[in-house]
């Protein structure tokens, strides 16, 4: 056989590989929408032939991801056999790199969290977040784990202090033996939530995470919209206050700037001190009363409940200029969700109904009426499990051989050979 042939062979055998891959991909998440279904539903909703779907559940049979659990109700004829998923088959980590704190979940098929690990402090070393990683799988037998997501900020560049994103994904990668997928924060919540929070039963929505920054995340159908750049989706730096505030970033009047944490807590120190209020009331702190210097985001909600008027104020304009933005989404994208989520949101939910308001005042009305603006449900969890519901989005799973043992590791399958083979509609 000539070079050109075998190199022709070779081809051929690797695209078919890769659309058995991605066949795979694309019935499992049928399955964990799912969890009871049968062959012919299988086959009706991939557009795989049914020989294919037989194959392939032949093989999740054998790596028992799937068991029959007998015949289900028919309108004409043979009555189909019902599938059963066992999510809980494989497992899979996610890993938060916040900047107080580590977070790590273990969690299944379907991204729901089975055991979780938090350690203070930025942790930035390769062993410490592989040693996180096994302290969760504890006694898990050996090949269970798929990947490890890791949620990082930017998504592309670990802080500086840390190794470069292609290195520790190379490094993670050899020291645990499985596939590594890196995230942004708010694009790995925005898919976490999708998969096992409060977007469950949302095919588009779209993630705010509102912190020390003011970012975004959109997801399509439980697959993250694929931005041309890295990182979080800005969407602190859209103008809503004109003439306002200064932004770090050069601009007046950003999100950011009358918004985010930092710049809400200076806003309602301001308005406090124009008052004449130099301390902080309320039950006494180590040291005696707390200079409003002091102040955080935990004493707003207290301030709030005894009703300050320069909190309630200020809380109402933050909701207003939140609402701004919200509306923008909604008329833009037309999502069917928005879910407001970050340490904001955590310390102060009573914001989520104003913003809710003030979206629903600004934004068209065809689509106000339909659009849900919800809290997220799984802080501070979203990050961490989001980054393993991107990992289990991309990563092919192993195909167990003949005899029954595990096979080689899964890998991530690129989304551009996805393409050009046909997607999860092409047939090997």
């Amino acid at each position: 056989m000539s070079n050109e042939s075998a190199m022709s062979s070779d081809c051929i055998r690797a695209d078919a590989r890769v659309a058995g891959e991605i066949n795979r991909a694309a019935v499992l998440d049928l399955l964990r929408r799912q969890p009871v279904t049968s062959r012919v539903a299988l086959a009706r909703a991939s557009g795989l032939s049914k020989a294919t779907i037989t194959q392939i559940i032949e093989e999740f049979t054998r790596e028992g991801l799937v068991e029959e659990i007998g015949p289900g109700p028919s309108e004409l004829g043979r009555r189909p056999t019902l599938l059963r998923f066992n999510p809980q088959a494989r497992t899979a980590v996610g890993v938060e790199l916040g900047e107080d704190a580590c977070r790590a979940v273990l969690t299944d098929l379907g991204a729901r969290p089975l055991r979780t690990a938090v350690r203070a402090g930025r942790v930035l070393a390769v062993e410490e977040i592989a040693d996180l990683a096994a302290a969760l799988l504890g006694d898990l037998p050996a090949g269970r784990l798929l990947g490890l997501g890791l949620s990082t900020p930017g998504g592309a560049a670990l802080p500086s202090s840390g190794p470069a994103e292609p290195e520790l994904k190379q490094q993670l990668a050899s020291r645990l033996g499985v596939p590594v997928a890196v995230v942004s924060p708010a694009k790995a919540a925005a898919v976490g939530e999708a998969w096992s929070g409060v977007g469950r039963e949302a095919d588009h929505l779209v993630y705010i995470r509102i912190g020390r920054e003011i970012t975004a995340g959109i997801v399509a159908r439980r697959r993250l919209y694929p931005s041309a750049f890295p990182g979080d989706g800005q969407l602190g730096h859209l103008t809503v206050a004109p003439g306002g505030e200064l932004c770090p970033c050069g601009n007046d009047g950003c999100l950011q700037a009358v918004a985010a944490g930092p710049a809400l807590l200076t806003r309602i120190r301001a308005r406090l001190r124009a008052r004449g209020v130099h301390r902080l009331a309320g039950p006494p702190r180590p040291g005696g009363a707390a200079a409003l210097e002091e102040l955080g985001l935990a004493d707003l909600a207290a301030l709030w409940e005894q009703g300050d008027p320069a909190v309630r104020e200020v809380l109402q304009e933050t909701a207003d200029y939140l609402g701004i933005a919200v509306a923008g989404l909604v008329n833009l994208l037309q999502p069917e969700m928005v879910v407001l989520g970050g340490p904001v949101i955590t310390a102060l939910p009573m914001l989520v109904s104003a913003v809710e308001a003030a979206a629903r005042r600004r934004a068209l009305s065809s689509l106000a009426s339909e659009v849900r603006i919800v809290p997220a449900r799984l802080e501070p969890w979203a990050a961490a499990v989001g980054a393993a519901a991107v990992l289990l989005s991309e990563v092919a799973l192993p195909t167990a051989r003949p005899d029954g043992a595990a096979g080689p590791t899964g890998h991530v399958i690129d989304r551009r050979t996805a393409a050009l083979t046909g997607g999860a509609g092409a047939d090997p």
